[in-house]
């Protein structure tokens, strides 16, 4: 642990934090292609995995009003463990029942998904809100920089095993390990000591009907951006590089399909190019904030993202393509490691949660117009076209980042005033 300390420069609940986080993301890794895999197995036709994906969404929208609020009434470390060994639990049932083989595979992978997405908005809630009170407010960038090289690590090592895990065993051996993962995450986040005290959390308490507390709870979220509308702008900023990653792989099969005849492997490539980029980029994100400064360091990487996509669009040679997806990624990486560390201080601690869910629905609402537009413009251009529509999306950004975010330096934690939650 001392040795971990001193490469990363964070203390050990940071730490630990971080191996929660690398864990739960093997899992999402795992998840997602043993589902697929093994309904094609089962079906024939990857109709049954839209559907899931399809359950998968309406899940987590719905979840998203109730787990905010709730996250924000108590500790967010508790709220974040609970959502891991749930899924955890819930997973390695289901998947002990896919080696007997008593339930459909369909119906049990519904259940694990619906399982997995109401746990997954309580743990994202958690964890946004408890890793601002992990570290001082100097070294916010720092834990995001490795959060999200976790991230992306544990996402790449779960592709890497459940292809291994389903060649040698078979599916259900790897949802079983999926679930492991997902209680490993929920022991690495135990030894996290609790950041609010007993007596915070009997003060939030509230009695009546939980849709009332949730109503109250989303109408004080409301009236506190209200008096922060700089907040506001800054929560949209930071929505961005989540936007720019969902339409990146939302484009990448067809761009695929049009430069190189759907070869799996460039889309393997690729999308790894843009990983090693996003996993590369974090070593670098806090020297280049602390040189450049939040506002300039957010800037940059939109401005980044912007270029890329339009040079995806432009350049037909793979080398340069390979290298340009590299870029994307790090760009990705240093802008939102920044945003979302400004929009962490900034927040009171008693808003996280809400903050957090608002940023996942709002990132919704952007998308969803993005991605049938992307499809018109594919059917009326070419299947490469929609990257220049993702070049213009990460500009408009760029724009609300420019014209909102003006000071050079932050705000500290210490200078947000909490707020109760009804």
């Amino acid at each position: 642990m001392q040795v971990l300390m001193r490469l990363t420069g964070l203390p050990a609940p940071a730490l630990w934090f971080l191996a929660g986080t690398l864990a739960s993301n093997v899992g999402n890794g795992i998840h997602t292609l043993a589902a697929g895999a093994l309904l094609y197995q089962q079906t024939g036709t990857v109709a049954a995995f839209g559907a899931v994906v399809v359950v998968e969404q309406a899940v987590t929208f719905l979840m998203q009003a109730i787990a905010g609020p709730s996250v924000d009434r108590g500790d967010p470390k508790r709220a974040a463990i609970l959502a891991e060994i749930v899924r955890g639990l819930g997973v390695c049932g289901s998947s002990l029942l896919l080696f007997i083989g008593t339930t459909g595979a369909l119906s049990l992978i519904m259940a694990m998904t619906v399982i997995i997405r109401v746990a997954h908005t309580f743990h994202r809630a958690g964890t946004f809100a408890l890793s601002p009170d992990l570290v001082a407010t100097t070294d916010l960038t720092r834990l995001n920089s490795w959060f999200s090289a976790c991230q992306q690590g544990g996402q790449l090592v779960g592709l890497a095993a459940t292809a291994l895990i389903v060649a040698h065993a078979g599916p259900p051996a790897a949802f079983l390990v999926n679930g492991v993962s997902f209680l490993i995450s929920a022991a690495t986040l135990g030894a996290i000591p609790s950041s609010r005290a007993p007596a915070a959390h009997r003060a939030l308490e509230r009695s009546g009907p939980i849709w009332r507390t949730m109503l109250e709870g989303w109408l004080d979220f409301g009236r506190s951006m209200l008096r922060d509308v700089r907040l506001v702008a800054l929560i949209v900023v930071s929505t961005a590089d989540n936007v720019a990653l969902i339409l990146f792989n939302l484009i990448l099969a067809p761009f695929v399909a049009e430069r190189f005849a759907g070869n799996p492997g460039w889309l393997s490539l690729i999308a790894g190019a843009f990983a090693f980029g996003a996993m590369s980029a974090s070593a670098a994100t806090v020297l280049l904030a602390n040189r450049l400064g939040a506002r300039r360091s957010v800037l940059l990487g939109l401005a980044g993202q912007t270029m890329c996509f339009a040079a995806l669009w432009w350049t037909e040679l793979p080398t340069p393509l390979l290298l340009i997806a590299i870029m994307l990624g790090a760009f990705n990486t240093i802008s939102w490691t920044t945003a979302v560390s400004t929009v962490q201080r900034d927040t009171p601690p008693l808003l996280r949660g809400r903050v957090a869910m608002a940023r996942n629905a709002l990132t919704g609402a952007i998308v969803a117009p993005l991605v049938p537009l992307s499809a018109a413009v594919s059917a009326s251009f070419s299947q490469s076209t929609p990257l220049l529509l993702a070049s213009g999306a990460c500009a408009a950004f760029l724009l609300t980042a420019a014209a909102t975010i003006r000071r050079p330096e932050l705000r500290g934690k210490d200078s947000a005033t909490p707020t109760s939650i009804a």
